[in-house]
């Protein structure tokens, strides 16, 4: 079960965090883990928020930088920070046409987004990401 398995990583993490403390994508996979676990009583928002800006901190010119800030946007909703939460997927969508693509592909799938796919973050794209991220949704997460 999910708890057990959840239960089971973080000593992992711990341990790969103490054995490689500048590796960028632990921090990033643990911060995941928190802001996004199926059952909410094993959320840990601002932890989350924490490991997450430590990730980017630690690699802000990435090539993955849109994944960690994915995360960090994933856990401001956890911790109910919807301002911060829509600032950053924006930010997250001017990095890749992919993200944009991604996001527009989920919101329409959960029903906030009725427009057709393109290359611009337009206001009704805007509207559909405010309105999901206020029902505390967090976007890619099911």
């Amino acid at each position: 079960n999910e708890t057990k398995q959840f239960e089971l990583a973080i000593p992992d993490f711990g341990k790969a965090i103490e054995l490689s403390p500048e590796n960028a994508n632990v921090y990033n996979q643990l911060a995941w883990l928190y802001a996004t676990a199926n059952d909410v009583t094993l959320r840990n928002g601002s932890k989350a928020v924490r490991l997450a800006k430590k990730s980017i901190k630690l690699s802000p010119n990435s090539k993955n930088l849109g994944a960690k800030l994915d995360t960090l946007a994933a856990a401001y909703v956890e911790t109910g920070q919807q301002g911060l939460a829509v600032k950053t997927y924006e930010q997250v969508m001017t990095l890749e046409r992919f993200w944009l693509q991604e996001y527009q592909n989920f919101l329409r799938q959960k029903g906030y987004f009725q427009g057709e796919n393109s290359d611009i973050y337009s206001s009704a794209m805007q509207k559909a990401l405010i309105a999901c991220v206020r029902a505390k949704c967090q976007l890619g997460v099911e």
